[in-house]
């Protein structure tokens, strides 16, 4: 999964670096030659260093505290007097059998997953009411639809992400506001590199998946190592389809690889993307 050559911690900002630069530069020529003002965001200040230097707006927000969220979203309105896209990338992913998570891991993954997208969706949309414009999209997967085995947690914050985003697509199309869920297929990132995940927990005689270990670091592996499909082509993709004349579709996916999950005693299931 790792770009030679580029250490590690670049890797983990590339994600949403390459959905900045994309919106930031109109490289998809999907909305104009000079692109979007946009306003990255982390919850370290840092990690933004070199979008800054680029030219991109840079502001600290941790998708998981309500109050951070209201002052980067305060702030933003009163340097750009208005918002018309909200892209919710942030995104945590945990690997192994439901009944053995960690609940304070589990609610990691539903507080940055599922209710980080809420509370940013919910500051930013009585703006795109009263301009009776905008969209939210939120970075979902496909995994929305099919879970794999080992990756339940993860799959149901994006269920949930799904029908939250649905609702609000029905709810304030009224006032011309859009949203859109971005089923992301499987493409090279940290996700896996920069979650908790350790295969010891389940090698441990107290595990009931101890027989079955192998099976667990199989789909993290694959997970990590098997995407062809770099940021950078899905940043492109990803923006083509926000920046539609009317609007970005309800859902779309973004992959160019086939997925494949094995399950016991069940066929492979093969998702053409």
């Amino acid at each position: 999964m790792h770009d030679e050559g580029v250490p590690d911690h670049r890797l983990q900002l590339r994600t949403w670096q390459a959905l900045a630069r994309a919106l930031h530069t109109g490289s998809s020529n999907a909305h104009s030659a000079s692109g979007f003002r946009v306003f990255a965001t982390s919850r370290n200040i840092g990690d933004l260093q070199d979008l800054k230097l680029e030219g991109i707006d840079a502001l600290q927000l941790d998708v998981t505290d309500a109050e951070s969220v209201k002052s980067a979203v305060d702030h933003l309105v009163k340097e750009a007097g208005g918002i018309d896209l909200l892209v919710c990338n942030a995104g945590i992913h945990r690997i192994g059998p439901i009944i053995e998570q960690d609940l304070s891991e589990v609610k990691a993954v539903v507080d940055t997953n599922v209710y980080g997208t809420l509370l940013c969706a919910c500051a930013v949309a009585p703006v795109m009411i009263r301009q009776r414009s905008g969209v939210i999209a939120a970075v979902g997967s496909i995994a929305a639809s099919i879970t794999a085995p080992y990756c339940g947690i993860y799959s149901a914050s994006k269920a949930a992400t799904r029908s939250m985003i649905e609702a609000m697509r029905l709810e304030m199309s009224p006032y011309n506001v859009k949203a859109t869920f971005i089923e992301a297929g499987m493409f090279r990132s940290s996700i896996i590199q920069k979650s908790t995940f350790d295969i010891s927990q389940y090698t441990a005689e107290k595990s009931w998946w101890s027989c079955g270990a192998s099976g667990i670091e199989a789909i993290a592996r694959y997970i990590e190592e098997t995407p062809t499909t770099t940021v950078e082509q899905v940043a492109v993709a990803v923006v083509k389809q926000l920046c539609q004349k009317h609007g970005p579709p309800a859902h779309f996916l973004v992959d160019g690889i086939h997925l494949h999950f094995c399950v016991s005693r069940c066929n492979p299931q093969i998702v053409h993307i």
